[in-house]
């Protein structure tokens, strides 16, 4: 009897051993939990200014403890940190030497870091290219830079010395209006620094008559194929390594999320193929008669690229034809989208034309839009190989992208203009 009740009791032990597992414990796939020792920050001294958002680095204890979550305080009212992100917000300026603290949700260890929040003025400001060739009616974005990278007022305006040539709004963008030759001048809120660059205005592509140096521009191999003949995709590498930091637009690098959009649509197995099925994009897209076009899927990140051999110091215009379905007025072609010049292993940007997309709010059935993307370049010293590619990052609702389509990818040396008088 006594044998009877002790096994009763070894298999109740083991019920509870078995039931006392908390099915949502976090695992690294062995199902060895590995729990946080302690918790660090850099010591070395922090100053900031105000408006700057940014995420500091943390070292958790082991670095391959499964629980790395960790939460943020500040003593001070000048600095918060945004609960979804992560990221410290500077509020205000103040003579007072604030504290941050980070703790890890595991463990409760703590350690805290000093920060002196200043104002930081402007010593400087450049624009990103040094002539901008645009057609008439058209236009392009230039991007002003003002240095020191944490000053505290960045502000800038913008000057069109002919207006009937070329216009610019406050962010910016340049609208052609007529052939001519135009000084755009930046100058800064602070400090009243300057700089400028001229814009050229030409009645049509300067470069048509050179020779196309992509091959299967229009993605013509005949067959739906997801690897088109001389095109390589983009792999989710590329974008993990390109897109590091997410802008002021609310943008997050690909695999990791930033509020509630989720960007870990990957892998990339089949978002890029030729394909037959953008019959609706035939009847308008510029290369007329086309029977294929690069395509990515609705709601999915992806992109390709090809590499060319180019002249250093070489002048080239790129351009490319998109059309995009949209069903519901949700689903566009994002403003931070651009065709981009790089170097073949794509970690370094020599140029980007912004795909401006005008309007993206259309409600009713579907809708069906061809954009250009085009602009010229100077190939830096040295450079005798780039890569041309367009790449676009997938979204959750409510700007999932949509379903693209790309033809007649265009890249032509040209004689450069000559310099303003």
């Amino acid at each position: 009897m006594k044998i009877k009740y002790l096994m009763y009791f070894l298999m109740a032990a083991i019920v509870v051993l078995t039931t006392a597992c908390p099915e949502d414990n976090p695992v690294d796939g062995s199902g060895i939990i590995i729990p946080v020792t302690g918790v660090s920050l850099d010591k070395s001294e922090l100053i900031v200014s105000k408006g700057l958002r940014k995420l500091l680095p943390v070292n958790i204890t082991p670095a391959n403890a499964t629980n790395k979550a960790v939460t943020w305080t500040s003593n001070h009212e000048a600095i918060e940190f945004d609960e979804k992100t992560g990221e410290m917000v500077v509020l205000d300026v103040t003579p007072d030497e604030v504290t941050i603290t980070v703790e890890t949700v595991e463990g409760k260890f703590k350690d805290s870091r000093k920060v002196k929040v200043v104002d930081i003025p402007a010593l400087g400001v450049k624009v990103d290219r040094e002539r901008v060739i645009v057609l008439s009616g058209l236009k392009e974005t230039l991007k002003a830079t003002v240095s020191p990278n944490a000053a505290a007022n960045k502000n800038v305006t913008w000057e069109s010395a002919k207006t009937n040539v070329a216009t610019i709004t406050p962010s910016g963008v340049v609208t052609a209006v007529a052939p001519g030759i135009v000084k755009m001048t930046v100058t800064t809120e602070d400090g009243g620094f300057k700089a400028s660059t001229y814009v050229y205005v030409v009645e049509k592509p300067l470069p048509l008559d050179n020779p196309n140096l992509l091959l299967s521009p229009n993605f013509e191999d005949g067959t739906d194929n997801a690897n088109p003949s001389n095109w390589t995709k983009v792999l989710q590498a590329w974008f993990m390594g390109f897109y590091t930091e997410s802008p002021a637009a609310g943008l997050a690098a690909i695999g990791a999320s930033h509020g509630t959009g989720n960007v870990n649509r990957l892998p990339l197995s089949d978002v890029f193929f030729n394909t037959g099925n953008g019959a609706y994009f035939r009847p308008t897209i510029v290369a007329a008669g086309a029977t294929h076009a690069g395509r990515f899927q609705a709601n999915v990140s992806g992109g390709f690229y090809q590499e060319v051999t180019v002249k250093p110091g070489g002048h080239y215009w790129v351009s490319i034809d998109i059309g995009y379905r949209n069903n519901d007025g949700n689903s566009a072609i994002q403003p931070w989208e651009t065709l981009k010049i790089l170097s073949p292993d794509g970690g370094i940007a020599f140029y980007e034309v912004p795909i401006d997309i005008g309007p993206t709010k259309i409600t009713g059935s579907t809708t069906n839009k061809i954009l250009t993307a085009s602009g010229c370049f100077t190939v830096p010293p040295g450079v005798s190989k780039v890569r041309y590619q367009i790449d676009i990052r997938s979204w959750a609702a409510t700007n999932n992208s949509p379903l693209t389509c790309f033809c007649n990818c265009q890249f032509r040396e040209y004689t450069p203009l000559p310099d303003p008088e």
